[in-house]
């Protein structure tokens, strides 16, 4: 069975915070992502944008890790920010 980190990636720019499932750490990436980003955050300008990994879990189940991101991102978020999810 696979062990996922579960992170985000928090667009201060933007207010937005992407937040997804992975092997690697979340520095690596945004390494990725800013060569070719997943399409819900397509819109985000990786060069110019202020834009920094977080972990929130590490060694998380992959049985699990769906339901934990649809319960994390229902959680309260500052005034004017957004979660967004998806590949």
């Amino acid at each position: 069975m696979s062990r996922l980190r579960v992170y985000e990636l928090i667009n201060d720019s933007l207010r937005e915070i992407y937040v997804g499932a992975t092997l690697f750490p979340a520095e690596q990436i945004i390494l990725k992502f800013t060569e070719i980003p997943p399409a819900a955050i397509s819109h985000w300008d990786f060069m110019t944008h202020k834009i920094s990994p977080n972990e929130v879990e590490n060694d998380f189940p992959d049985s699990t890790t769906e339901s934990f991101i649809a319960r994390y991102i229902n959680s309260s978020l500052p005034k004017g920010w957004k979660f967004i999810t998806g590949a």
